[in-house]
């Protein structure tokens, strides 16, 4: 898409915003209730930004490999207590510590 957009005059495309910051790719404003919302971390943390997903992990409730999903939760949890730094590096915004909280209370389920 980038690339594409690149080298068509006058186009506009859709990247995520780590991408177009560390590309350095030029990126829109939007004017929202008469206020202009610039994308970035505090834009997407406040929930000004109307363009923002977070990304979502989906796991089988009964896996074929109890010991493959024991790993898989033990990287998660170390993602939640020691990646937020490594998320803001790259750009992304790190979930709350309440949010993170919730997610590892749902996980006593399985």
């Amino acid at each position: 898409v980038a690339g594409n957009v690149a080298q068509t005059k006058n186009s506009i495309g859709y990247v995520e915003y780590a991408f177009a910051k560390q590309n350095k790719l030029s990126y829109s404003t939007l004017k929202i209730n008469d206020k202009i919302v610039r994308a970035g971390k505090q834009s997407f943390q406040n929930g000004d930004w109307p363009i923002a997903a977070p990304t979502y992990i989906i796991m089988h409730k009964n896996p074929n490999n109890i010991e493959q999903q024991k790993a898989a939760f033990a990287f998660f949890k170390w993602a939640y207590e020691k990646g937020d730094a490594m998320a803001d590096e790259l750009d992304y915004v790190p979930l709350s510590r309440e949010e993170k909280n919730k997610i590892m209370e749902m996980w006593k389920n399985y």
